[in-house]
């Protein structure tokens, strides 16, 4: 048997491990699963499976919380990286993670692609409420105590995104992605892994083009910048590609993709979807020749992690008042929250229902900015991609009605709705977060958050 199919993490589109892609994982020695929000209704199915069909199989899943959470058993403490950070606190961030980690050990995971280590360096960029803000040192802390909670609680880690998507506007599940930041924005874009990735088990490659790295190669295919990961920033462990069916990597043919990945250095390939391109991708790999022996000795250097039993405290939520005039508390108000609709390409951001569509029309603005109580308090999300949420607060405060904005997507937001006379930031639109601002707003509970972006990126064009 060959040994390439032990340098691929596959996925599969069934909601059960259908027979036909079981039978093509059994003969190419698979060993490495990522598991989708599709697969989980029969969860537990598929963990038996794999289990007993594969020797000490690694099966990860992306539960970075808040929009890119597959387990959604519980909103409990699936904050989001930028909600959790408003904390200000690392012990929380651990906490929070521990409490992640345990979820997936209980159900059979042991590795969590995450975290996300990307550094939030200009506004409206692809990664946004997924990082954990703009302040490199900080991001930092937290992703060091993001792992501590995953490994406390016998979770492997993968710190993502080398060299992170905070620079860059494009989504690499999209297209390919270049890094649009001066030298000084890509030291700070690497800080996080400089300090972080002696902790993690993976460091995760990105899709995007650095043209300081490497202007020729996108960082998933560039054998300059996975040796400058190896020998500069010093990670001795394996290096896992992002999905290799994402538009950001698919800009070679089908058939030279793995081995372009192999090629540039990294270890694990991921396929998350479709059968045919994983029979392509891993038969070129088996046509090449390449020698395996240098990535199965870091992959087998990976030891599954033991739990190190402690107290769950994770109780507290968080949402920072970023502007008031006088309109908290309020006993009163009308409620308006968007249809919220997945933004990016992460499968499990579904629509959510609202109260009006994301992008209103001018029709629709003026039927729901007329209701009759004088206080109103609009959830947007994203809005400065869909205005239409823009021109309904407008239109609510030339009504002459007071309105307080919270915040629940992009950070870019809060510069849009500069005349508001309130704005909430949760960075979250889970329902228990929402809720909790509701309160703030009531005077019934405090806002403890702190803005973990920066100002100067907030207010520059």
């Amino acid at each position: 048997m060959s040994e390439a199919g032990k340098v691929f993490m596959f996925g599969f589109t069934e909601e059960i491990l259908s027979g036909e892609r079981l039978a093509f994982f059994k003969s190419a020695g698979v060993r490495n699963f990522i598991l989708f929000g599709r697969n989980l209704a029969h969860l537990k199915e598929n963990i038996e499976i794999i289990k007993n069909e594969f020797e000490n199989p690694l099966i990860a899943i992306d539960q970075e919380g808040g929009i890119v959470r597959r387990i959604k058993d519980t909103d409990d403490f699936f904050f989001g990286n930028m909600n959790a950070a408003m904390s200000n606190s690392a012990s929380f961030i651990r906490d929070v993670y521990f409490a992640t980690g345990k979820i997936l050990r209980e159900k059979g995971i042991n590795l969590n692609l995450a975290p996300v280590a990307d550094v939030y360096l200009k506004k409206r960029n692809s990664i946004g409420t997924r990082s954990f803000g703009s302040d490199p040192q900080k991001v930092s802390l937290f992703v060091n105590s993001a792992i501590k909670g995953l490994h406390d609680a016998g979770i492997l880690s993968a710190l993502k995104h080398f060299v992170g998507y905070g620079g860059a506007v494009k989504d690499p599940h999209k297209g390919l992605p270049e890094f649009g930041g001066n030298s000084e924005m890509l030291e700070k874009a690497l800080y996080p892994f400089k300090t972080a990735s002696a902790n993690a088990d993976f460091v995760m490659t990105a899709h995007i083009t650095v043209g300081e790295i490497d202007p020729e190669n996108p960082v998933t295919f560039s054998k300059k910048a996975i040796s400058a990961l190896r020998s500069e920033i010093g990670f001795k462990g394996p290096v896992i590609t992002d999905c290799l069916e994402m538009g950001g990597a698919m800009v070679y043919p089908a058939s030279e993709i793995a081995l372009k990945a192999l090629n540039a250095g990294n270890d694990l390939l991921i396929v998350s979807h479709t059968l045919s391109l994983q029979k392509e991708m891993l038969k070129s790999v088996e046509k090449s020749g390449i020698d395996l022996s240098e990535y199965l000795e870091r992959l087998g250097s990976l030891k599954l992690r033991k739990e190190n039993p402690k107290t769950l405290r994770v109780k507290k939520k968080f949402v920072c008042v970023y502007k008031d005039n006088g309109f908290i508390p309020k006993e009163g108000f009308h409620f308006l929250f968007p249809q919220i609709v997945q933004e990016v390409q992460v499968e499990e951001m579904k629509v959510q229902q609202g109260d009006f569509p994301i992008d209103p029309s001018s029709e629709e603005t003026e039927r729901i900015s007329t209701f009759p109580l004088k206080n109103a308090v609009l959830v947007s999300y994203n809005a400065f991609k869909h205005r239409g949420q823009i021109a309904l607060a407008k239109r609510i405060k030339e009504k002459n009605k007071n309105l307080c904005v919270i915040v629940a997507g992009d950070p870019a937001d809060i510069k849009e709705f500069s005349f508001a006379d309130c704005i909430l930031l949760t960075f979250s639109p889970l329902e228990k977060i929402i809720k909790h601002a509701l309160s703030v707003i009531e005077g019934k509970e405090k806002a403890e958050g702190i803005l973990p972006v920066s100002e100067e990126i907030i207010w520059k064009e």
